[in-house]
């Protein structure tokens, strides 16, 4: 048989072994799903995005600038409803205010019997433990299911006027008893921390240096203080060994009015000084240095944490919208 014979079979061998390749490669948009086996996710009271260093506000934050630059900043993040507890609820089951039931902080919470993200978590095995630094998030709130610790203890006087803004836990007390359960669990497979950080909300009480480098500016003070609090609950993450595994969130319930459209606080009106809340994420799964424009709200949480550390979503809840995938 001459050479030239042998051309059309070596040239369907070569045409099959370049097919068989490609087949075998994945599209290079498709990335495979890579799990979190920590979450810690840290809410941080009455927080404005517009406040925080990486999205152009004027506070120092190098902590939280840094989780972003690490990991992946919602560019238009959105609160449901500028308060408190009813905002920790859509975060926690993925359901609206309206859907939920619970549109305020004082009326008694009766959360709706709906998996919470903390139990879900559990019952895949997570350890799970919450740290909240306001009565309003105590669990009387109904947001205790699911964690196996719940520390809510607060001072402050429930006959006064302003209880709900006086019965309140400093970031650092609170944050020093998380670091000390991650401390007593960092062996431990699965861990599911919630850190609440009430401080940036009124009656603001920054302390030094934060008050002195923002004066006459309580709020922005405050603000500081926060990002030096979460700073440290990343380097104690380092320092046990958990931060490469871990998913870490932060953001907000609601913003704060400051003087604008005559409100000085929160909780009346629903312009994006109370609405638009920064949220940062970093970790397994997600890209550093991501930028993401679509409109994102606190209530879309409960389907993308599960998604990003590989638990499925309850019964019922398959079709909750999730924006892991854009990460």
């Amino acid at each position: 048989m001459s050479a030239s014979s042998n051309r059309p079979r070596r040239s369907t061998a070569f045409l099959a072994t370049i097919l068989l390749v490609a087949a075998c490669r994945k599209p290079a948009t498709e990335r495979t799903p890579v799990r979190a086996e920590h979450l810690v996710l840290v809410t941080i009271d009455t927080l404005r995005a517009d406040r925080v260093g990486v999205y152009g506000g004027d506070v120092a934050t190098p902590h939280l600038d840094r989780l972003a630059s690490r990991g992946a900043l919602i560019e238009r993040a959105s609160a449901h409803v500028p308060l408190t507890r009813p905002s920790h609820v859509s975060l926690f089951t993925g359901l609206l205010p309206n859907q939920t039931g619970v549109r305020e902080n004082v009326a008694p919470a009766v959360v709706p019997q709906v998996p919470l993200l903390a139990e879900v978590l559990e019952a895949e095995g997570f350890r799970t433990a919450a740290f909240v630094s306001s009565v309003v998030l105590s669990s009387a709130s109904g947001l205790d299911r699911g964690f196996e610790a719940y520390s809510d203890e607060f001072e402050g006087r429930e006959d006064t006027a302003t209880f709900l803004q006086d019965a309140q836990r400093r970031g650092d007390e609170t944050l020093a008893a998380a670091i000390s359960w991650l401390e007593e669990n960092a062996a431990e497979p699965r861990l599911f921390l919630w850190l609440h950080l009430y401080d940036p909300h009124d009656p603001y009480e920054p302390p030094e240096p934060y008050a002195s480098l923002y004066p006459g500016r309580p709020y922005a003070a405050e603000v500081a203080w926060s990002d030096e609090l979460f700073g440290r609950l990343e380097a104690s993450l380092e320092r046990l060994g958990l931060a490469e595994e871990t998913l870490v969130v932060a953001t907000s319930d609601h913003g704060e009015g400051l003087g604008e459209h005559g409100e000085l606080l929160h909780g009346f009106f629903v312009y994006e000084s109370t609405l638009a809340v920064p949220l940062l994420l970093r970790g397994p799964g997600v890209r550093p240095g991501l930028r993401l424009g679509q409109l994102t709200g606190l209530v879309d949480l409960f389907a993308t944490l599960l998604d990003l550390v590989g638990v499925e979503r309850p019964p019922g809840r398959s079709s909750s919208r999730s924006f892991a995938a854009a990460l």
